[in-house]
């Protein structure tokens, strides 16, 4: 299921497995930060469905009696941790959401899905490949075993003619087989009306406290040496993530306990556009790489904002705490307006539509755009004198006599995602119109 992201996979997928009440019991798989989303969407369009969480101290699978019909919900880590628990169910219905989590066919999450016992699998994913074509190998494989044949023989057959000749015969080839057993619509056809989100990256001086320390850092690592073959390799990963962080705040490469305020041109830049977001009485989101650089915002914006705290959704909080900071951020009006977020905790699948702003501040991101939520990580450091931040806010939206209007909270705001330019050789593009 590779509909766009915001379309509605889920709902689909609630559908599906409402309208199988057999014997046996459906499994759900999903990131942490989707668990309690998942639970929230099971009662609201499927009431009658009961369910059971399998994740945290929350773990009964074993003891408890499942009902035909019932759905349980657990994580990628709980599917590797309890893996032989989990196949030795057998399932109607597994269900494995942001399936890019398998994309390696060697992860354990992988493995452990592969060996799942179920009359049905879906792998439900809005990006079906993301970096290589073997990407799509593995997650057919998960669901549908042996209908591409094997990695070797799908890297010779696809992978090399369609990635390094461009073989637009191969692509066609992989389409016509992958097309029946894929199910996707982009926003193109669905919702063609929707206005473009309005995207700019604002550039940031580097101050002299981060340019200094930039310098610093590639003069270290060429006195040292950078080496040859896989360690020069890794040595060169660390200076950029090093040059990455400098390029954040100083205080990101070297905790001195001192103010943040007049360091980071960047920091300072986006303190200023979200007190910007915070007088028009709209709500934000900032995406960020680093857990230690999304402390530093949240106690900077709380400084500069006038804020009681600044919420921090992360990776080391847990799933009850995760679903609190949705929640308000979602429905409390009197909650911060500005959620920090990690890209690794909750960098897709997250509906965050409340937000009405969105901005990135890791260099080297990952781009991702969506409807529900609007997401859109990237940025980039451009030399030892600037570094950039990326911005997104949704358009305005027109009435028929041409206005500017806002939606009503009846209308919640979407986004349309930046399509990426189209590939002849592409296999997905095929398969439906406006592939991105």
């Amino acid at each position: 299921l590779a509909d766009d992201m915001g379309l509605g996979k889920t709902v689909e997928a609630i559908c599906l497995l409402a309208g199988r009440c057999g014997d046996r019991p459906h499994l759900v798989v999903c990131p942490t930060s989707l668990l309690g989303n998942w639970a929230r969407e099971l009662a609201r369009f499927a009431p009658e469905v009961p369910v059971l969480p399998h994740h945290g101290t929350d773990r009964g699978l074993g003891s408890a009696s499942l009902p035909g019909g019932g759905v349980v919900i657990t994580s990628y880590s709980h599917l590797r941790q309890d893996a032989a628990l989990l196949q030795a169910v057998d399932w109607d219905v597994v269900i494995l959401d942001e399936a890019q989590q398998i994309k390696n066919p060697q992860a354990l999450a992988t493995r452990a899905a592969a060996g799942l016992n179920a009359l049905v699998r879906v792998a439900m994913t809005g990006t079906p490949v993301e970096n290589r074509l073997e990407d799509l190998w593995s997650l057919m494989d998960v669901t549908n075993p042996g209908l591409l044949g094997n990695r070797a023989r799908f890297r010779r057959r696809f992978a090399v003619p369609i990635e390094e000749h461009r073989s637009e015969p191969a692509a066609r080839t992989l389409s016509r087989v992958i097309q029946p057993h894929l199910l996707r619509r982009t926003k193109r056809e669905v919702a063609p009306d929707l206005p473009p989100k309005l995207e700019s990256t604002v550039i940031c001086t580097l101050t002299r406290e981060q340019a200094d320390l930039y310098r610093r850092c590639l003069r270290d690592a060429f006195d040292s040496g950078l080496g040859t073959g896989i360690t020069r390799r890794g040595r060169v990963l660390a200076l950029i993530t090093r040059l990455k962080q400098a390029c954040n705040h100083p205080e990101q490469v070297a905790a001195t306990g001192g103010p943040l305020g007049g360091r980071s041109g960047k920091l300072d830049r986006t303190a200023e556009m979200l007190a910007e977001v915070v007088m028009e009485g709209e709500r934000a989101l900032v995406f960020t790489q680093y857990r230690v650089m999304g402390n530093l915002l949240c106690r900077h914006l709380a400084d500069a904002l006038g804020l009681r705290s600044g919420p921090f959704l992360h990776g080391g909080l847990s799933p009850p705490a995760r679903d609190a900071l949705v929640q308000a951020f979602q429905g409390d009006e009197a909650a911060c307006p500005v959620l920090v977020v990690s890209l690794r905790a909750a960098g897709f699948g997250l509906n965050l539509t409340r937000a009405t702003h969105v901005s990135t501040t890791t260099a080297g991101g990952t781009r991702r755009s969506r409807t529900r939520p609007a997401t859109a990580p990237t940025a980039s450091a451009r030399s030892a004198r600037s570094t950039s931040t990326r911005w997104s806010r949704a358009a305005p939206w027109r009435s028929a006599s041409g206005e500017s209007t806002r939606p009503s909270a009846a209308s919640p705001r979407r986004w349309s995602a930046s399509p990426r330019p189209s590939s002849p050789c592409c296999p997905i593009a095929s398969c439906g119109p406006g592939w991105s």
